[in-house]
């Protein structure tokens, strides 16, 4: 993972974007059909507010990427940063 500002990219089939109920659900979802997923949280556990409490509602897909969160749009995808300042394309 690159640290400090470098850039990385990554590719996959679908891009969930919140690591909610409903983001998990459609990772899942999606996953079960064979597609690829990288799913997106700006918070170190998954579930939201309220399912953070409870243990393990959810199991998490296989690509998850913690503490980054969306920063633009960008032809083609999103511009995300993740929590050591890296930018993920």
């Amino acid at each position: 993972m690159a640290t400090g500002g470098g850039l990385r990219e990554e590719r996959c089939d679908v891009l969930v974007i919140g690591g909610g109920p409903a983001g998990l659900a459609a990772a899942r979802a999606a996953r079960s059909a064979g597609a690829d997923v990288l799913l997106l949280d700006e918070h170190v556990a998954l579930g939201g507010p309220i399912y953070r409490a409870l243990e393990r509602p959810w199991p998490a897909p296989p690509r998850v990427r913690r503490q980054t969160r969306v920063v633009a749009a960008i032809d083609g995808g999103v511009l995300a940063e993740d929590g050591a300042g890296a930018l993920v394309a």
